[in-house]
């Protein structure tokens, strides 16, 4: 329903001084008048106190001023009409469950640290402060529990060392006290010049080698000294070579090639894939090193550099007590190692004693 007051228009023309007036014309304007200010009244009334006015479909109900005052459009208000508008804003400020609620127009305090002008904004706001701030806990969390795994790791380890440390001060007690079991540093110290005797008694010194071969004169009738002397013919067909090649630059290598290097004296022997070393005079080097074992191994470490399996010696001792290669241990090919079915128990002492050849200077 609108309830409106149309633009006010009086029938006769408007009362001038010094005329007459008809009494009819006076009737038709005063009842204009009158039908105006009663209309005003109305409006007034239905504003100020509502009315009863008739519906589309012919009943009748109670309306109020509020339904035809116009706001204009006010967004995002569906209604222009001062009572649909209000009952719109009571139900937003009311709303909880959905569409926009009345957080989004009611205005806030500004608060430090907090952003947003309205209350919608501003718990928008408190809830991403809320949410980094649980984010940070469980980050720090994460970061302790990590930190306190490493030190329980840490703990076990430190925890395994003493127990390392406590067996090896148990077994040092046991090798301490079996000590009738094993040899004494005088004895050991005899038994290795036993053992250099009987290695040096089977071999020519270097003195002896250069009497014999200072006699010696090539084809040539020439004697020049103790390895010039030597044919090298003769010296190939000592050694099995089948060719020579006389040059300071080792040639390429062939099966049985005898390689003489002029400049000093050397050859060397190409045998079953590698150069073998010279046969000149020699001398033994004693090597000793010591091993202690952490923990249990089947696989120790021999540590003496320029050892050579194949022509240098090697004495084993555990625990000061001479162990026999070929029934508790092997030597790998490459002369680095000791293997041994049976592990060496940790706590063992091993001493390795090498007797190395190398080329007499």
């Amino acid at each position: 329903m609108s309830v409106k007051i149309n633009p006010f228009s009086v029938s006769y023309p408007r009362f001038e001084l010094d005329t007459v007036i008809e009494p009819d014309e006076f009737n038709v304007n005063n009842a204009d008048v009158m039908i105006r200010m009663n209309q005003i009244i109305d409006v007034i009334n239905h504003i100020t106190g509502g009315a009863t006015v008739e519906n589309e479909d012919g009943t009748t109900r109670f309306s109020h001023g509020a339904e035809i005052v116009d706001l204009g459009v006010i967004l995002p208000f569906a209604s222009s009409k001062l009572r649909a508008f209000l009952e719109e804003m009571v139900a937003r400020l009311q709303s909880h469950e959905h569409g926009e609620s009345g957080a989004l127009f009611v205005g806030a305090s500004v608060i430090p640290g907090v952003s947003g002008n309205t209350v919608q904004e501003q718990l928008e706001s408190l809830k991403y402060l809320l949410d980094e701030q649980i984010a940070l806990e469980k980050f720090n969390n994460e970061a302790i529990n990590e930190r306190a795994r490493i030190i329980e790791e840490d703990a076990a380890v430190l925890e395994g060392r003493v127990t390392e440390s406590e067996e090896d001060i148990t077994s040092l007690d046991e090798r301490k006290a079996n000590v009738t079991d094993v040899y004494t540093t005088t004895q050991t110290d005899r038994e290795i010049s036993h053992l250099e005797a009987q290695v040096y008694g089977d071999m020519y010194t270097r003195t002896q080698s250069n009497a014999l071969l200072d006699g010696k004169v090539d084809k040539g009738s020439n004697h020049t000294g103790a390895w010039q002397g030597i044919n090298v013919s003769d010296l190939a067909n000592t050694i099995g070579a089948s060719s020579v090649v006389i040059d300071v630059v080792r040639p390429q290598p062939r099966e049985r090639l005898m390689w003489y290097n002029p400049s000093n004296n050397d050859y060397q022997l190409y045998l079953n894939g590698q150069w073998r070393i010279n046969t000149r005079p020699t001398q033994i080097r004693k090597v000793h090193n010591r091993v202690v074992l952490g923990a249990d191994s089947s696989n120790v470490a021999i540590g003496i550099a320029n050892f050579n399996a194949q022509y240098d010696a090697l004495i084993v001792m555990k625990n000061s007590v001479f162990v026999a290669e070929g029934f508790e241990y092997e030597v790998n090919a490459q002369g680095t190692h000791i293997t041994s079915a049976s592990p060496f128990k940790a706590g063992t002492t091993l001493d390795f004693l090498a007797f190395i050849a190398t080329p007499a200077s």
